[in-house]
């Protein structure tokens, strides 16, 4: 089957905490890309919608800024979610 994407994607399984208004939810990143992240959640899913900002805590942990990144959610499945992210990285 032909690749139609037009970045590259990077499987991976690292654990996050996404943030979405007052409520935390664990998730597992799947999936990476340079404009995209893939969140897969192994228990409650939260009732995003398309269009709404949310927050990931990478290896799940609330912490501090860089390790805290802003989100905008693109696509919905039954568990999983993609996000398209809002900040950009500083260079160190």
């Amino acid at each position: 089957m032909q690749n139609y994407r037009h970045n590259a994607r990077a499987i991976c399984s690292r654990k996050c905490i996404l943030q979405w208004h007052d409520s935390f939810y664990p998730a597992t990143i799947t999936n990476l890309s340079i404009v995209a992240l893939g969140v897969h959640f192994d228990g409650s899913c939260p009732e995003v919608k398309i269009g709404d900002d949310c927050v990931v805590f990478f290896d799940g942990v609330k912490k501090p800024y860089p390790f805290e990144l802003n989100f905008q959610v693109i696509r919905i499945g039954t568990s999983d979610i993609v996000l398209s992210c809002m900040d950009t990285l500083p260079y160190s």
